[in-house]
């Protein structure tokens, strides 16, 4: 499969429309699904929204260095609901992964700084050079 990267603030290789890159939050509070939608729209499988555009939204922005946040509802194979922000603040990608609903999974929150992220074509992400930090996970409103 095909990669494109982001790296550190407003470094992109290979641009393209499959860029995406966004990242993470961490006010001590629960993060509320959606509460950033203004600049790019939020995944959810249930809608319309094709998850590549808004991966696209996200590349369009960061490439220009405007922070953004972006949140993805995805499920387990099990049907199991995780729940990620990517949320870009202008210098880094903070990436926060809510297992915490997922019965059949570590029911963790995970939340990690990255310095560049890899967008596949489909608009599924792989953040790269990442290390450990804490933040919240996300609350039930806005799920």
């Amino acid at each position: 499969m095909q990669t494109n990267s982001l790296t550190k603030p407003g470094v992109i290789s290979a641009v393209s429309l499959a860029l995406v890159a966004v990242v993470g939050c961490g006010s001590g509070q629960s993060l509320v699904f959606g509460e950033f939608d203004q600049a790019c729209p939020s995944f959810h499988p249930d809608s319309a929204d094709d998850r590549f555009e808004a991966a696209s939204c996200f590349a369009t922005e960061v490439e220009a260095g405007r922070p953004v946040v972006w949140d993805v509802f995805t499920v387990t194979i099990d049907s199991g609901p995780i729940i990620i922000r990517y949320d870009y603040d202008g210098e880094i990608i903070t990436v926060t992964e809510d297992r915490s609903r997922d019965a059949f999974g570590d029911g963790k929150v995970s939340v990690k700084e990255c310095d560049g992220i890899h967008v596949g074509a489909s608009g599924q992400t792989y953040p790269s050079d990442c290390k450990d930090t804490n933040g919240p996970g996300f609350s039930d409103e806005g799920i």
